[in-house]
């Protein structure tokens, strides 16, 4: 037997502002460059590049509201950023922690002792 859901699917339609600052920090110029980018609004262009189709949120029942009461855990495999890298930690032979990272990038902080 089959059900009615509601889903609420996106994409997004990227759009940029390449702007020059003069800083004495990469910390410094990439916050001056947004402020520089947000008061250019005629600065602005799409990129024409846009994302996967993704779904934002999701309810059983037909026509309700998928962000309300209902509302679902969107998959991994469906939402934005799509599923997480696989993070595979192990002591090696010696003791000595190490990782791998499978599918992706991740930061990952291995503290020993």
């Amino acid at each position: 037997m089959t059900r009615a859901w509601t889903v609420q699917c996106g994409y997004y339609a990227h759009h940029a502002n390449t702007v020059t600052v003069e800083a004495g920090s990469l910390e410094e110029a990439l916050g001056k460059a947004i402020g520089t980018a947000n008061e250019d609004a005629a600065g602005w262009r799409s990129t024409d590049h846009v994302t996967y189709t993704h779904v934002d949120a999701v309810c059983e029942g037909a026509g309700r509201d998928p962000w309300g009461e209902g509302s679902l855990p969107v998959p991994d495999r469906f939402a934005e950023g799509g599923e997480p890298p696989l993070v595979t930690v192990w002591l090696g032979p010696d003791g000595r922690p190490a990782a791998r990272v499978e599918d992706g990038r991740a930061r990952v902080r291995i503290l020993d002792g």
